[in-house]
C-alpha cells in the first residue's frame, strides 16, 4: 500500500486495504530513524481506526 503513495499526488485507501497498510507501517516503524517513528505511529493509529470502522477510508494528499 505504501508503494501507491506519491508525494505529489493523492491516494485514497479503503478500509479493506488497511490490514496490509498496518503491516507495512509496523515494519517501517521498526526500521525508521528515531525522529520518524512518532509520525509513523500517528499514521498507524489512523490506519487501525480506519480498519476497525466500517465505511471509512484514509486519504494521503500530496503536494
Amino acid at each position: 500500500m505504501l508503494g501507491r503513495t506519491d508525494p505529489y499526488g493523492d491516494v485514497t485507501l479503503s478500509r479493506t486495504e488497511m490490514g496490509q497498510l498496518v503491516s507495512e507501517l509496523r515494519t517501517l516503524a521498526g526500521r525508521a530513524a528515531r525522529g520518524d517513528v512518532a509520525v509513523l505511529v500517528q499514521v498507524l493509529d489512523l490506519a487501525v481506526r480506519c480498519r476497525d470502522a466500517p465505511g471509512t477510508e484514509l486519504r494521503f494528499e500530496g503536494d
